[in-house]
């Protein structure tokens, strides 16, 4: 993946952490679907990587971090099956 392709990526799943993303949480919680997503987990979790890769190289050491920091929040992502089997239990049980 080029930089040029990542740092698309990264502004994308900036954006839609800045807007989609609380709703989600209030909705799903700790559990979101993957497929709420605008690209891939792997696909983020890449592109992150090559920006970090770059900014590190660039001894930006302080946007590596915060970098690593906007990666952490795709841990809440999960399996859609396993995100609505748990809102659904949440909602009902």
């Amino acid at each position: 993946m080029t930089l040029e392709e990542a740092n698309k990526i990264r502004r994308t799943y900036v954006k839609f952490m800045e807007v989609a993303y609380p709703g989600l949480m209030k909705l799903f919680q700790t559990t979101i679907p993957e497929s709420t997503l605008p690209y891939p987990k792997k696909q983020i979790e890449q592109a992150m990587d090559t920006c970090i890769e770059f900014l590190e190289q660039k001894n930006d050491k302080k946007a590596a971090r915060a970098y690593e920091g906007l990666k952490v929040w795709l841990r809440a992502f999960t399996d859609d099956e396993t995100a609505l089997t748990v809102v659904h239990n949440r909602l009902v049980g």
